[in-house]
């Protein structure tokens, strides 16, 4: 699932495959989420994913803007940073994304 286009959020939610609703009917859900920045993504997956009837519905980030209040219950969080920074899997405009470690852009 993705929001972004290049360096700014799209404000759809795009699917990239199918979902199975009886996959979730009844089980516990766990969305992973690289970075909470703007919340699109993580709000409208929630939605989509309540519509499927899961048991629960939990959220891990791994990088929290502080300066952004989320629009959905971040359960677990492994950063929070209000700077830029690339590397991991996190991109700008898909540079860095393969980067080893993460790295903060000065």
């Amino acid at each position: 699932m993705r929001s972004y286009a290049g360096l700014n959020s799209t404000g759809e939610l795009k699917v990239e495959t199918a979902i199975n609703p009886e996959t979730y009917l009844g089980k516990s859900v766990l969305i992973v989420e690289d970075m909470h920045d703007t919340g699109t993504t993580l709000k409208k997956m929630v939605d989509l994913f309540q519509t499927l009837k899961p048991k629960r519905i939990d959220i891990a980030v791994l990088v929290k803007r502080p300066d952004r209040p989320p629009q959905v219950d971040i359960k677990f969080c492994g950063l929070v940073c209000d700077d830029f920074i690339v590397g991991y899997g996190l991109d700008y405009d898909e540079f860095g994304r393969h980067y080893p470690s993460i790295y903060q852009k000065i």
